[in-house]
C-alpha cells in the first residue's frame, strides 16, 4: 500500500490546531510522538517513494508514517493513499 505526503506546515502558527485529522493540535502531536515507534530506512521506504534523506522514522498508532530531518527540524507526514 502506498502512501502519500504533501509540503505545506501543518499546524497553524498562531492557533497550534493542525490540519491534519490524526492530531488536534500540536499539544496532541507531541504526546503522540511520545509514543509512535521508531522503524528502519528500510521498512520506510517500503511504504513511501521519496529521494528524501531524513534522519528518523516513525510509525503512529494512527498508521501515520513520519521522517525527521534535524538540520531543518521538520516533521514530514505521509499516510495511506485512498
Amino acid at each position: 500500500m502506498a502512501y502519500v505526503g504533501n509540503c505545506i506546515n501543518s499546524f497553524d502558527v498562531e492557533t497550534g490546531s493542525c490540519s491534519l485529522s490524526e492530531f488536534v493540535d500540536v499539544s496532541d502531536f507531541a504526546v503522540q510522538d511520545e509514543t509512535a515507534v521508531e522503524i528502519s530506512k528500510q521498512e520506510f521506504d517500503s511504504y513511501v517513494n521519496t529521494t528524501g534523506c531524513f534522519d528518523e522514522y516513525y510509525r503512529y498508532q494512527s498508521g501515520l508514517l513520519v521522517s525527521y530531518e534535524y538540520a531543518k527540524d521538520i516533521h514530514y507526514f505521509f499516510r495511506r493513499d485512498k
